[in-house]
């Protein structure tokens, strides 16, 4: 399950970038300038929230801001859908800014729980294969859905929502226990207190 959300992960952010200046310039009608001025914002942004959620992985967080990160890319896209205008599509690139700096976070925080020694370095290898992988075959959708026209463009950001969505539910099911954490201590009985 947690292996479907890598690869919808990476399929996203490969798609992302060149899909949201695309997406800018035919449907919300913004100039090319102004769009990769959205775009930088919103990634800028990321990196800025981005010390918050390593404190929140720290205080025990892992599989929730993992879910977090990818109903944030979910929400980004479905605005788009329904605003197409300007203002909607800021919001989208600071609500997508913030779930692609924070996704990466999130998921390493989840495999070294899941995951110790080789088997999380191969996990670890595999998720960078799988990310570059996503990045090519992304922008491979992204000018797909070009040549379809604004329908099509607009398919696409329906349908890759709801992948976010379908993955963050398969996320959130994942059993993840911190391996780091005290064990539970069995409580003293008061017989074991009794002097003889």
């Amino acid at each position: 399950r947690y292996a479907v959300s890598l690869g919808v992960s990476a399929l996203g952010g490969g798609l992302l970038r060149p899909f949201l200046l695309l997406y800018a310039v035919t449907i919300s009608h913004l100039s090319p300038a102004r769009a990769g001025l959205a775009l930088s914002l919103g990634f800028v942004f990321g990196m800025v929230l981005a010390p918050l959620t390593g404190r929140w992985i720290d205080r025990g967080a892992r599989r929730s801001v993992v879910v977090t990160t990818l109903l944030l890319r979910a929400g980004g896209l479905l605005l788009l859908v329904a605003v197409p205008g300007p203002a909607a599509f800021v919001c989208a690139c600071l609500m997508e800014g913030v779930g692609n700096q924070s996704g990466p976070i999130a998921q390493g925080a989840v495999i070294s729980t899941l995951a110790k020694g080789f088997e999380r370095a191969a996990v670890q290898k595999a998720m960078r294969s799988l990310g570059n992988a996503g990045l090519g075959a992304g922008a491979l959708l992204a000018t797909i859905a070009v040549g379809s026209g604004a329908l099509g463009m607009r398919w696409l950001a329906a349908g890759t929502a709801t992948a976010y969505l379908i993955s963050a539910v398969l996320v959130s099911t994942v059993v993840i226990k911190d391996p780091d954490a005290p064990a539970r201590k069995e409580p003293i009985q008061p017989a074991a207190l009794a002097v003889p």
